[in-house]
């Protein structure tokens, strides 16, 4: 151990400190300041100081010792001929760790250090151990961190992969899930910033931009004649259309219940089910309004009328993004939630980027085209 002796008697100081040297480093000062002044350099493990210093008090110098850098790590060992119990207890609570009467035993002193160097060597182990335990422990978190992210990239790539499936059972549904998902982020990204929906979050935004293409899975229940009808839909064939929202939560809901909750598989199951309301409250399948509709649906539905009128299909041509543009921001507090409809309008840049970057290019339909209407989806 470095042991510094704080001792205005020089004749007296040598002789102790040729007695530790055998086992420690150890350094002679005469006063206060200068045991202080060496901290830095010489780094000491105890203070061995008598009770009368030529410069300061032992009280001062005692407080400037606990407040220095090294403080928290320096013992202290007070040298003082009086023998009363008050005086140690003086000297423990100005910030001595031990004490040693005047004249000196030394053979009771080189104890007293073997001592401290065990108990400093036991801490040492123990932060030793300590940091090689939090060494592990963090490499534990990094790989389940590692693998939890890994797992939730297979997952998310093959929902993804399930709902391309259902959706390819549509002719010339192209990038439609690229888009939406992406698109869904934008508007919620900017609706967290915003802070007026304190149900968005980092976990929310996550999960919006993997559930979103989960929202016409229910499609893949609906009859092929309904789905590929290269025409309006009769009143019938919209009704048995309309249950694939029904049928998507159903499914998804029963995947929760076999796999255990998870906030992705709820917004999925809400995206699913309602992202046909509408904010007026005339909308299916349970005809919810305001803010009853869950806000990933309320989101989704923007965007994917967006998506479905400015793209081609079967039965019509795509409809140009300004006119769409302009139709979902007069359908604002009707079909849509004000609010969302505010953070599409401020975003449609963006969003005319991702069309844009995704852009499908199937055949014109060849014999039928009908006027855009909004209410066809």
């Amino acid at each position: 151990m470095r042991i510094i002796l704080v001792d205005n008697q020089l004749e007296g100081g040598e002789r102790i400190a040729e007695m530790l040297r055998v086992e420690h480093q150890v350094l002679i000062v005469q006063t206060g300041e200068k045991c202080l002044q060496l901290f830095a350099e010489f780094s000491p493990d105890i203070l061995l100081v008598d009770d009368l210093l030529p410069d300061m008090t032992v009280e001062t110098f005692y407080e400037r010792v606990k407040k220095s850098p090294l403080g928290d790590f320096i013992w202290i060992v007070a040298m003082c001929s009086d023998m009363k119990v008050e005086t140690r207890l003086h000297y423990y609570n100005i910030g001595a760790d031990d004490y040693i009467f005047k004249p000196l035993h030394f053979g009771e002193l080189k104890e007293k250090f073997r001592v401290m160097a065990r108990g400093r060597c036991q801490i040492e182990k123990l932060w030793l151990a300590h940091f090689y335990a939090n060494q592990q422990q963090d490499r534990m978190k990094d790989l389940v961190r590692e693998k939890s992210e890994e797992i939730d990239s297979a997952r998310n790539m093959a929902v993804f992969v399930i709902a391309k499936l259902a959706e390819s059972r549509v002719s010339g549904m192209g990038q439609h899930l690229e888009r939406i998902r992406d698109y869904s982020h934008v508007l919620a990204e900017d609706l967290y910033r915003q802070g007026i929906f304190p149900e968005i979050d980092p976990t929310f935004l996550d999960d919006i931009y993997n559930a979103s293409p989960l929202h016409d899975i229910g499609k893949i229940s609906i009859p092929d004649h309904i789905l590929g009808k290269k025409g309006p839909l009769t009143k019938e064939e919209f009704e048995i259309m309309k249950e694939h929202c029904a049928i998507g939560a159903q499914t998804l809901q029963s995947a929760m219940q076999n796999t255990g909750y998870s906030s992705f598989l709820a917004m999925s199951i809400d995206i699913a089910r309602h992202h046909h309301e509408r904010f007026d409250g005339a909308g299916y399948p349970d005809g919810l309004s305001g803010l009853d509709i869950p806000l990933s649906a309320q989101i989704v539905s923007v965007v994917d009328v967006f998506d479905a009128l400015t793209s081609h299909r079967v039965y019509k041509k795509a409809i140009p993004p300004n006119l769409v543009k302009g139709m979902i921001e007069q359908d604002a507090g009707i079909r849509f939630n004000p609010a969302i409809v505010k953070a599409f309008l401020y975003h449609f840049d963006d969003l005319m980027e991702i069309y844009l970057a995704n852009r499908d290019t199937p055949a014109e339909p060849k014999s039928i085209t009908y006027e855009a209407n909004i209410e066809w989806w």
